[in-house]
């Protein structure tokens, strides 16, 4: 298998999908000048299980692994479709 480019970006704090503030524009920028994304990796560790798995669908769900926030995140969706024959190979 051949390297992918790879870039690690924290998320930071839930509330910051509300309030991205400067940063948020920095990131927004920096995203313009990206190539084309093939896939997005997303690991949490909010999501307690034991080992690991890896979602395989055409079009993925949401899922929100935080609490205790500002409700309105709650219904932030992220839609997007999936790659399963990618997730099949890692």
């Amino acid at each position: 298998m051949t390297s992918l480019p790879t870039l690690f970006i924290s998320h930071g704090a839930p509330p910051f999908a509300l309030e991205p503030g400067k940063a948020g524009t920095l990131l927004y920028a920096a995203g313009k000048r990206l190539p084309p994304i093939e896939a997005v990796l997303i690991v949490s560790p909010h999501w307690m299980t034991s080992g690991f798995s890896v979602m395989t669908a055409p079009t993925p769900t949401t899922i929100i692994d935080f609490g205790g926030f500002d409700p309105q995140l709650e219904h932030i969706a992220y839609p997007t479709p999936g790659h399963p024959i990618f997730a099949e190979i890692t």
